[in-house]
């Protein structure tokens, strides 16, 4: 690490800049100076953050100067395991490398970091080890292929299995053919053991296997283009895609809306496991119209955007937080902007839920419906289709394309994660018939919040103001509506069908929400006759004005509680009624009927059996219904990370810059020994590592057990299970990993 670090601070500003850009992690929190940089370059989880990163195409040129390892790597010794490359193609892949960190250049050529290797799994390139980790012989190639060929039949079949990968395989029981042709080859130093008396496995040595490969493969640099012709010609183009796209995002929005008006009137319960019950979610999914996996999609959505929380009540119910306030509140574009964004930044994989996983069905907000991967995947899977637009790519090929850019991070069950990741663009309006629109362009851009509501605003249709009337009960919506009339429509009526329009169904339940809320039926006239071309139709004049003036002609209030109406043959036929006797009705004036039951369950029992009524206070005033109660919005929900782009990068360099000025000017004391200033565990350990691979001395700061630190010369040898075993003044010494304060070369 000492001559990475080197190498790391002999770099411009520019490079530096270029690494923490393609290494964001590197840049958060900001390294104190190039040395920390380095140690933080070459930990574990930063090393498989990189590889992660990487596409197939350098992946294979890292495992190429991996299995050739040395300090002069260079485009020359790469060309033959890497046939298909150009040497302009392997000396930019060097420099990309390089410029990412995970190879330095030595005096001459490159080398790979240290700590890259085993990140690579067990077998880099399908290639087994060494012959010297081995124990064996490497083979001359004439004199492999005679061994080979002296082998019983299945031998050379063998030989070329273990050559493509993986080098390892069992060996087969004694008696048979293939026992002896491994027996043979064994025995001819073409595979070999662990060592071990009667060993179960044998291994290919990476010598032979590269020579009987000829390569390590025969890919070329570029990746697969997603955008080709077929066997049946060019791909066909996807037209409209904006504008369906916008079509969808208007239904979604729709159906949020729905979903949210829906649980303020009757939130669903919170389970004991935190859950959302099956019950609840099927119930959704029905309300909406969608199937359980959409519907899983767009709840997990409102919990992810902190539109519905726990109320963390002692019976705990799912509640609209206050961003939900302002979510209705929005237009259109906001709204969409909003859901597009939680979506992209969610980690949620909502067509998991419903299936088996451990311990039963996966819930909701089971740990096991959310995935790190499907993030990073869902953002490789649009990039690609904007990259193509507005092509839409058959399935097998995008996922082709997506194991070349970063074939690390496409996962198991990429086909199933794949599809469900399109169909969770085409319902936010994302994608449309499997290709990306503006918003996705947007999305793949990294744009803000900002940038994100312009490109949603767009493509979103234009909000109308105007409703089609008709005579039996119904309104036709062209397209989404404009606040006010959406805000009316949804009080004062019911969705009976959505999709490119909306019908809305009116009726005297429906009249009678609006009433209750404090609407008056003048209002819900004056509005809809406003936004109508044609007359109100007579039907729903008459249905407004009926349901208004029986509306409050009973009144409930409290005794535990009464019921009051200046109509007494209505409430003589109330107290005669069988259906309501359960209230235990009792006349005590010839206006005014008392009932032991609460207000509240009196005016529910009321309402079931078709009564419209009214609760009023004891003074006689109308009480209408409050503001529903709102949950806490999540923490999680308010959390922003600034994004590491070319204004932070720039600051973090200029700030390393300095930091590495004020460290060397500290370098040493005044015996000219290297100065132990503090340093973080990551840095400590590098250094101790590296001090080990190398047989360097280091001189540590070591707390004893009451705090003081002194100063050591110490010869690490091995770091294991929290401990660095190594000499000091020629005497064995095992230092603790958690007592180091400081460590610096000698």
């Amino acid at each position: 690490m000492r001559y990475f670090a080197q190498d790391l601070r002999g770099r411009s500003d520019a490079e530096l800049a270029a690494l923490l850009l393609d290494r964001p992690d590197l840049a958060r929190p900001a390294p104190a100076n190039v040395t920390t940089l380095a140690s933080r370059a070459t930990t574990t989880a930063s090393l498989t953050r990189a590889l992660d990163d990487l596409p197939r195409a350098d992946l294979d040129l890292l495992t190429a100067a991996v299995l050739v390892g040395g300090t002069a790597i260079d485009s020359a010794v790469l060309a033959p395991l890497l046939p298909a490359w150009t040497r302009d193609d392997l000396d930019s892949g060097l420099a990309r490398l390089w410029l990412r960190s995970l190879l330095w250049r030595p005096a001459d050529g490159y080398e790979v970091v240290r700590g890259i290797e085993p990140l690579l799994g067990p077998h880099p390139g399908e290639l087994g080890p060494p012959a010297a980790a081995l124990g064996v012989a490497v083979l001359a190639p004439s004199d492999l292929e005679s061994a080979i060929a002296a082998a019983p039949a299945p031998g050379g079949a063998i030989a070329a299995r273990l050559a493509a990968g993986p080098p390892v395989a069992h060996r087969p029981d004694p008696g048979g053919a293939s026992a002896a042709a491994v027996e043979a080859l064994v025995a001819a130093g073409v595979l070999a053991t662990d060592g071990s008396a009667g060993s179960a496995t044998v291994v290919l040595p990476r010598e032979h296997g590269l020579a009987l490969r000829g390569h390590l493969t025969d890919r070329a640099p570029a990746p697969a283009d997603v955008t080709a012709a077929d066997a049946d010609g060019p791909l066909p183009l996807v037209p409209d895609v904006d504008a369906a796209g916008g079509l969808a995002a208007a239904d979604l929005v729709a159906v949020v809306e729905e979903l949210l008006r829906a649980w303020d009137a009757e939130p669903p319960r919170v389970l004991r496991s935190g859950d959302l019950g099956v019950r609840d979610l099927r119930r959704a999914a029905g309300a909406l119209e969608l199937d359980d996996r959409r519907a899983a999609t767009v709840l997990g959505l409102l919990l992810d955007a902190g539109l519905v929380a726990d109320d963390h009540d002692p019976d705990p119910a799912f509640r609209l937080t206050p961003l939900a306030d302002a979510f209705l509140a929005a237009g259109l574009a906001r709204r969409w902007a909003l859901l597009v964004r939680t979506w992209w930044r969610s980690d949620h994989v909502g067509h998991l839920v419903g299936t088996p996983g451990r311990g039963g069905t996966i819930g909701l907000l089971s740990d096991q419906a959310r995935r790190p991967a499907a993030r990073s995947l869902r953002r490789s899977v649009v990039a690609a289709l904007v990259a193509a637009r507005p092509v839409a790519p058959p399935l097998d090929r995008l996922l082709q394309h997506l194991a070349d850019l970063a074939p690390r991070r496409v996962p198991a069950g990429a086909r199933e994660l794949v599809d469900a990741v399109l169909l969770e663009g085409e319902l936010l309006g994302v994608l449309a018939r499997g290709a990306a629109g503006t918003v996705a362009a947007a999305l793949a851009d990294g744009a803000d919040e900002e940038d994100l509501e312009t490109a949603c605003a767009a493509v979103a249709p234009q909000p109308i103001d105007q409703l089609i009337l008709q005579g039996d009960l119904t309104a036709i919506a062209p397209g989404p509506l404009v606040p006010e009339l959406a805000r009316l429509m949804h009080a004062a009526a019911d969705v009976e069908s959505r999709g490119g329009a909306t019908v809305f169904r009116f009726s005297r339940a429906s009249i009678t929400r609006a009433l209750d809320a404090g609407t008056s039926a003048d209002h819900v006239l004056a509005v809809l006759a406003e936004h109508s071309p044609t007359p109100l139709p007579q039907p729903l004049d008459y249905l407004v004005r009926d349901t208004a003036r029986r509306h409050g002609a009973i009144r409930v209030g409290g005794v535990g509680s009464y019921v009051r109406s200046d109509d007494e043959t209505a409430l003589e036929a109330l107290v005669r009624s069988a259906d309501a006797a359960p209230a235990q009705l009792r006349r005590i004036a010839p206006t005014v009927l008392v009932s032991p039951l609460a207000p509240r369950v009196l005016s529910d029992l009321l309402s079931d059996l078709g009564i419209a009524n009214v609760s009023e206070s004891s003074g006689g005033e109308l009480l209408l219904p409050g503001r529903a109660r709102r949950a806490a919005v999540p923490r999680a929900a308010e959390v922003t990370v600034r994004r590491v782009d070319d204004a932070l990068v720039a600051e973090v360099v200029a700030a390393m810059r300095t930091g590495q000025e004020r460290t060397e000017a500290a370098a040493r004391d005044e015996r000219g020994r290297p100065a132990l200033r503090p340093t973080d565990p990551t840095t400590a350990i590098a250094v101790l590592r590296d001090a080990a691979a190398d047989r360097r001395a280091v001189w540590v700061g070591y707390a004893d057990s009451a705090g003081a630190v002194s100063r050591i010369l110490f010869h690490p040898e091995r770091i294991e299970g929290g401990r660095i075993l190594g000499r000091a003044d020629g005497s064995p010494r095992t230092l603790s990993v958690h007592r180091i304060t400081a460590a610096a070369w000698e």
